[in-house]
């Protein structure tokens, strides 16, 4: 009787752990974060969209965007103003920790688009680029409900090439939907 007992409370240990959702699944988060060049904390923005394959792996689109804050440039008379969206595909790894917790990571590459305008101007008035970008992160997810979770997240976009606002760091609070 032992041996039985002991044996279903294994089984449905287990059952627990796959109570993750598989299929589609759309989330946002709202953070703080920010951009090397930019001399402040700006708000930070994340959309994400993806399918999860079982309770391991996943295959996501993210989207984030950074608000506009001042910086310094090479005179204190400068102040300019930049956003920066960054446009990412990644792959999601998660380990469950519980039947309601687990842990993730997120490794992708996309690109990075940014704007800088200046005052006094630029030559032109403004200026932007377009970069390759790639994203490396952690986080924390709590399950509500099987559809339903929420999440705390640190998120580093790395651009390859250089392009006036450089490398970018988010920490958000979210939650996604599994539908």
């Amino acid at each position: 009787m032992k041996k039985l007992l002991i044996t279903i409370l294994c089984a449905t240990s287990m059952t627990a752990f796959a109570a993750t959702e598989e299929g589609a699944y759309a989330g946002g988060n709202l953070g703080f974060g920010n951009v090397d060049s930019l001399k402040n904390l700006d708000l930070g923005i994340n959309l994400n969209a993806g399918y999860q394959f079982n309770q391991y792996l996943a295959l996501e689109g993210d989207y984030t965007y950074f608000s506009s804050a001042d910086t310094w440039q090479s005179t204190p008379a400068a102040t300019q103003t930049g956003n920066a969206m960054y446009f990412i595909g990644a792959i999601k790894g998660t380990l469950p920790l519980t039947n309601r917790f687990s842990v993730y990571g997120k490794a992708g590459i996309g690109f990075a688009y940014s704007s800088l305008s200046a005052t006094p101007n630029f030559a032109n008035g403004s200026t932007s680029a377009m970069s390759p970008a790639s994203l490396l992160g952690a986080g924390l997810k709590y399950d509500i409900t099987p559809k339903l979770a929420v999440n705390v997240e640190d998120m580093n976009y790395i651009n390859t090439v250089q392009n006036g606002l450089g490398n970018a760091n988010l920490i958000g609070i979210g939650a996604s939907y599994n539908f």
